[in-house]
């Protein structure tokens, strides 16, 4: 089933996650998946990303998500993640800053994660005006438990079209599509059947990515629960 979201039409909600290709170097395999997106990353080194310079029609669109290899915060971090935007912009069909890895622990009510997500904010409008195409920009962060302070601020938020929650807990997805009515949700971790992507749905989730399942199935695991989806679980 088509999926809606950020002004972008994803042909179904299950996308291969960050980490699965880090630079682009298995497009050619994972374009002809059946799945709705691809996201490449995450890119800490512009001079790796492997962008093609025309993506087939048939492929899922195509995000890429960035960050820095450097610990804690500084301008050095600030120009990796301006240097990796400038990079993916041309090829991505929407941006992440990655906030959840170990090098990156930075919430997004500190003036770190402000600063970051002003600068992205700022060079995709002045990109969008220059290209006449849009680039949603998204943050990837830990969502927490059920019940835990939520790690954005309404201010930020307001920058940004959409999250990719780090989060095995649909009632903490629940809570996040609550607070942010207007955003793109998706979902990424312990997502291994059909009956996991429907849990996420149900709770919010616009988009729901596949890690663990096809690094250990292949495309025969994304297949399967795209199977099980188009069978009717989805609406049962």
């Amino acid at each position: 089933t088509c999926v809606r979201a950020m002004g972008l039409s994803f042909r179904n909600c299950i996308g291969i996650a960050a980490g699965i290709d880090r630079d682009g170097s298995l497009l050619p395999v994972l374009a002809g998946l059946i799945a709705g997106h691809i996201e490449l990353g995450t890119v800490t080194d512009p001079r790796a990303l492997k962008m093609p310079r025309v993506k087939p029609k048939t492929a899922p669109l195509m995000g890429v998500s960035i960050g820095s290899a450097k610990a804690g915060f500084s301008d050095e971090v600030l120009t990796d993640y301006s240097a990796c935007l400038s990079s993916a912009l041309p090829g991505a069909d929407y941006v992440v800053l990655n906030f959840s890895n170990e090098a990156a622990q930075r919430t997004l009510k500190s003036v770190s994660g402000h600063r970051i997500v002003n600068m992205a904010r700022k060079e995709i409008r002045r990109w969008e005006i220059q290209k006449s195409v849009r680039r949603p920009l998204l943050a990837k962060l830990p969502a927490g438990a059920p019940g835990d302070e939520l790690p954005v601020t309404q201010s930020i938020a307001a920058e940004l079209d959409g999250f990719v929650l780090a989060c095995e807990w649909p009632e903490r997805i629940a809570e996040f599509r609550a607070a942010f009515p207007d955003h793109c949700l998706g979902s990424v971790g312990g997502v291994r059947s059909a009956e996991d992507v429907v849990a996420r749905r149900l709770a919010g989730c616009d988009l729901v990515q596949v890690h663990h399942a096809y690094a250990a199935g292949g495309a025969a695991a994304v297949e399967r629960i795209l199977h099980d989806l188009e069978g009717g679980l989805e609406d049962d």
